[in-house]
């Protein structure tokens, strides 16, 4: 399974590769999602919204989708497959954190708040989980003065 696009990188989608028999088809049901990550027993996808960056629940066997938030970013496993963890610190709304869902009771946790420190990533805040899975975020450290230069050019 791959998050993919047509030609013009608009339309998102979630597609699935026979390996068998070499063909490529889209999920049905996923169009406008994208960013998919396929849960370990292989029964779930959870994506994002191309519009609203809503969370999105995929189930594979019956193609139906359920709205897990209305607001997400990266979202990834567990390695259990118990839980989908997922941020909110790049749109620095109140209320915004690091949380966990847990797939067998649909029970949303706060894990943590925005940090004191600012943060970074390519395109967003990014976030992840280490291989003990604890929540992974990544610090900006770089500078963003300003300076003047006085230049006697000849």
């Amino acid at each position: 399974m791959y998050s993919g696009a047509d030609d013009s990188d608009a339309h998102p989608a979630l597609y699935r590769v026979d390996l068998k028999n070499r063909q490529v088809s889209m999920l049905p049901g996923t169009a406008g999602l994208y960013w998919g990550q396929i849960s370990p027993d292989g029964r779930h996808v959870v994506a994002l919204t191309e519009t609203t960056q809503n969370l999105i629940l995929y189930d594979t066997a019956s193609h139906a989708t359920r709205t897990l938030a209305g607001l997400a970013d990266y979202p990834v496993w567990s390695g259990d497959g118990r839980y989908i963890y997922f941020s909110t610190l790049f749109f620095r709304r109140p209320g915004s954190g690091i949380f966990r869902w847990e797939l067998s009771t649909g029970k949303l946790n706060t894990l943590a708040g925005p940090p004191d420190f600012p943060l970074g990533g390519i395109g967003g805040v990014w976030f992840g989980l280490t291989p003990d899975g604890d929540p992974l975020v990544v610090r900006d450290m770089s500078s963003t003065d300003l300076y003047a230069l006085d230049v006697n050019l000849p």
